[in-house]
């Protein structure tokens, strides 16, 4: 999978100026209030959400969307795609995830989220 930036590594976040790491469940709180937020601001344009759920692709092991985000589109009516599958595809085939020395998506997988985004659209 190509090598790890330290940056992206959780003995970063305790190393540097980070009061603590939030539990699974307080992420989750977090995430599942600022989707809740999401949801309102574009009912009030009478818009619809969709969320693009990219796995953390710089550990050795990609994680799918969690269940509770799964649980949360169906409950709210959004719309959720997870990449992990996607990601996993390009990798196999030799695509580059991400910038090296960057970590952020590479130009194809921008691509990739843009036809996902386009087949629901």
């Amino acid at each position: 999978m190509g090598t790890r930036n330290y940056i992206f590594e959780e003995s970063y976040y305790k190393d540097h100026s980070w009061p603590r790491l939030l539990s699974e469940d307080e992420r989750m709180e977090a995430m599942l209030y600022v989707l809740h937020h999401m949801r309102k601001m574009v009912a009030q344009i009478n818009g619809k959400l969709m969320v693009v759920f990219i796995p953390n692709y710089l550990m050795e092991k990609m994680s799918d969307a969690p269940f509770e985000l799964f649980r949360a589109s169906q409950k709210n009516n959004f719309d959720l795609i997870c990449l992990k599958e996607g990601l996993l595809k390009c990798e196999d085939q030799g695509v580059p995830i991400s910038i090296v020395g960057d970590g952020h998506i590479s130009r194809e997988i921008h691509r990739l989220i843009a036809e996902k985004v386009a087949e629901i659209l």
